[in-house]
């Protein structure tokens, strides 16, 4: 929910990356949370490249079983180096 906070927390969450176990992942805008990815202002690309080199684990946290699909196929085709 760092989009919440207008992505003040990105330095704390670096700060304690190695505290972490998992992310809920989803995209946000204008206060609206839980959006399907690559629709809204979180960095999606930023994210997964942080919690990639660091072994994070990620739940796609959306609203609709559609929306999974369709972020889950985004993912794929952003990310297909790392075998999403």
């Amino acid at each position: 929910h760092d989009a919440e906070s207008g992505f003040s927390d990105w330095p704390y969450l670096e700060s304690k990356a190695e505290q972490i176990q998992h992310v809920h992942l989803h995209d946000a805008i204008n206060g609206k949370a839980h959006r399907e990815l690559f629709t809204g202002e979180v960095r999606i690309d930023v994210v997964i490249e942080f919690i990639i080199s660091r072994g994070i684990k990620a739940i796609v946290e959306v609203k609709t079983v559609d929306a999974l699909c369709r972020s889950i196929e985004k993912l794929r085709e952003r990310h297909a180096q790392h075998h999403l």
